[in-house]
């Protein structure tokens, strides 16, 4: 930790000779501020603070492009000072806005020996974003060297003239052998769409790609292998009124991710300001349903971020149908419910045949009526919980049961009884234990006593007390 200090010390003497504005964000929580050379000791100790924070989302925003905008940002930062700096903070994701990163800053970005996230896709207000002195030579052939995965890497937000890359070195950096857990990449154009297929070829197991369909012809998708289990795709098409072939592109897209199989994660938007055929939007939904069906391994499907002109509503029934039926599938993310289905039907059909699903909004709120699917939810959630508890200690069951029988109450009978339907065999070991006392108060009975009172008066108080004494177990 000092030498955080002693590299943040000298960065913020070097660069800030006047004041200037930076916010920190910690989960839920922002503070702002400015910072000054007087200010240096007690911004070090928070950003050291904010090192280990337990916060999820911890992030430091330095508000460069109002006062420097002539100057290299990043040529202020000594190499081995950046190093320093992420080698503190491994875990954080780094995003560049600004800058013209030399051949040795190339390097240090590229040859962390743990896996990064790294962003040089933001692009700051009057800017163009970073660039690599080289046009990202010396940054692929680190890459080109690394034996661990890099982490992620995202471009999101850059169009083809604001590329940090060449397209040379775009082509190599998406032909590597370096694994990445996550690309994020813009729509290509111009030059740079002699690359417009690469990516899906790409060594990642997540992809988060945007493509043009002028850009692609149908058939381009035949034989095109596409390895990340998580893809995430735009697809920015025409219309019917623009005599654009966009359902032709749409479903060949969809029939290789049939023929493929593998893909667990899906997020699929058609982006349009035009027209559509019905019949047209038809088809392409029946390939996505052939897709679902084809790929069991699917966990999460979204298709909340088709916008403008295309609508999945009319077609919902048909996703929600596919969806009932498949074996993984756990999340479904709509943009939001259909109003063609005021009475939630799709849904609560589909929610009695896959109990395990659960369908959100674009927000990420559940879909729902606020009370019959609540409660519809709430029984799936109970078979989910027993079922887990099947495969947990044995000895954690008969207190389920005994609670279950003792503390169960009316308003919650069917909870309860999907509880009890996947503890068959502790509730007949009960049943049998019980009935063992009654025989053996009845065996051990006078003969001129033809009902014992006792056990008259005792048996449904031992029984209590056995599924009591198994409750405390």
């Amino acid at each position: 930790m000092v030498q955080y200090f002693g590299c943040a010390k000298r960065i913020i003497t070097r660069i800030f000779d006047i004041k200037v504005p930076f916010s920190v964000h910690a989960g839920k929580y922002l503070l702002s501020g400015v910072i000054s050379r007087g200010d240096f000791f007690r911004t070090a100790a928070l950003l050291a603070s904010l090192n280990n924070s337990d916060e999820g989302d911890v992030r430091i925003e330095i508000d460069m492009s109002n006062f420097m905008p002539d100057k290299n940002f990043a040529e202020k930062f000594d190499p081995e000072e950046l190093a320093r700096i992420m080698d503190a903070s491994p875990t954080r994701r780094f995003a560049f806005s600004i800058g013209e990163w030399s051949e040795e800053h190339s390097v240090v970005l590229a040859t962390r020996p743990y896996p990064i996230e790294l962003d040089l896709g933001e692009i700051a207000a009057a800017h163009s974003g970073i660039e690599f002195s080289d046009l990202g030579t010396a940054f692929v052939e680190a890459l080109e060297t690394r034996q661990s995965s890099f982490g992620s890497l995202s471009l999101i937000d850059r169009e083809e003239y604001e590329m940090p890359f060449s397209v040379a070195n775009l082509k190599r950096l998406l032909r590597l052998d370096c694994y990445f857990e996550k690309l994020a990449l813009p729509t290509f154009y111009d030059d740079f769409a002699e690359c417009v297929l690469l990516p899906f070829s790409a060594n990642t197991n997540a992809l988060e790609y945007s493509i043009d369909s002028n850009s692609i012809e149908p058939d381009d998708f035949k034989s095109l292998d596409i390895p990340p289990k998580d893809l995430s795709l735009k697809i920015y098409v025409g219309g019917d009124d623009d005599g654009d072939n966009w359902d032709d592109f749409s479903i060949s897209f969809l029939n290789r991710v049939t023929e493929l199989g593998h893909f667990e994660k899906l997020n699929i938007a058609i982006i349009s300001w035009h027209q559509f055929v019905s019949e047209k939007v038809e088809a392409v939904t029946n390939a996505l349903v052939s897709a679902i069906k084809a790929n069991p391994r699917l966990v999460h499907l979204d298709l909340s971020n088709s916008k403008w002109s295309f609508d999945w509503n009319p077609q919902v029934q048909h996703i929600f149908e596919a969806a009932a039926e498949h074996p993984g599938l756990r999340t479904l993310v709509v943009e939001k419910y259909p109003p063609n289905d005021p009475n939630y039907s799709w849904l609560r059909l589909l929610l009695s045949r896959n109990l395990y699903i659960t369908v959100l909004d674009r927000s990420g709120n559940k879909c729902t009526d606020g009370s019959s699917i609540d409660r519809l939810y709430l029984l799936n959630k109970c078979y989910i919980d027993s079922s887990t508890l099947l495969r947990e200690s044995a000895s954690l069951r008969p207190s389920l049961v005994a609670k279950l029988l003792i503390q169960g109450a009316p308003e919650k009978y069917k909870r309860n009884q999907v509880l009890l339907s996947q503890q068959m065999d502790v509730l007949c070991e009960f049943i049998q234990a019980i009935n063992h006392e009654d025989n053996v108060a009845l065996v051990s009975a006078p003969e001129e006593s033809e009902f014992p009172s006792s056990l008259r008066r005792n048996s449904s108080q031992r029984a209590h007390k056995r599924l009591r004494s198994s409750l405390e177990y």
